[in-house]
């Protein structure tokens, strides 16, 4: 049996024991705490996360499946090109921020987080950055037009080859996303025409997927 020794100091011992008794049973639930990890943090832990930047976000009636919301496929630094399914669950933010009326656009630097059980489906997209890739400008005459029906590309709207002067050719993919102006001027519908003058601006890390079509001159 373990003893305990007294010294007789007015008004110290009952004083003395009490702090024992308290730091003991604080320690012991500090203890338990540190034992005790959080649901949060253990759900966090088995999460996969993928950052890169968005190169495509395909619209729900395109993408094949009725209960997605989107489809926004997205490129890391090194080059991994991964497509995740955006669903009415899927939260996201924008810089940490939670905001349901985020639209995700191309070009934007994104963290991408998803269950192990479902990787292709994503939990939640954080929008890190707007855009900040420079926009590269072509200019030509459009030579040919692919319509969506008869496109390889499922979440293409069509496409559209153009030649420059310098005889340089490019092909360029419309998604839901691009804009098409007639002399600078938002127009509904614009129709694309094999012949017609255009200037086309992507950004770069995207140059196949236009921004904006401006069509500047007549066939």
């Amino acid at each position: 049996m373990t003893s305990l020794t007294f010294k007789k100091i007015a008004g110290s011992t009952v004083a003395t024991v009490l702090a024992l008794g308290l730091t003991t049973g604080v320690s012991g639930v500090a203890s338990a705490a540190q034992l005790t990890p959080s649901t949060s943090s253990v759900a966090n832990a088995r999460e996969i996360a993928f950052q890169g930047r968005v190169s495509l976000v395909t619209p729900a009636h395109l993408s094949g499946n009725p209960a997605t919301s989107e489809v926004v496929t997205v490129v890391s630094n090194s080059g991994v090109t991964k497509s995740f399914v955006v669903t009415h669950s899927t939260k996201v933010h924008r810089a940490g921020n939670g905001n349901n009326s985020v639209t995700l656009m191309r070009g934007e630097r994104v963290v991408v987080l998803a269950l192990p059980a479902t990787p292709t489906v994503a939990r939640l997209i954080n929008v890190m950055s707007m855009k900040v890739s420079r926009v590269v400008t072509f200019e030509g005459r459009i030579i040919s037009v692919v319509e969506a029906t008869t496109s390889v590309t499922p979440a293409a709207m069509e496409s559209v080859t153009v030649v420059s002067k310098a005889g340089a050719v490019k092909v360029f993919i419309l998604t839901s996303s691009t804009k098409l102006l007639r002399s600078g001027e938002a127009q509904h519908p614009v129709t694309l025409i094999a012949g017609e003058r255009v200037i086309v601006r992507a950004l770069a890390v995207t140059p196949h997927s236009p921004l904006t079509i401006d069509v500047v001159g007549a066939r």
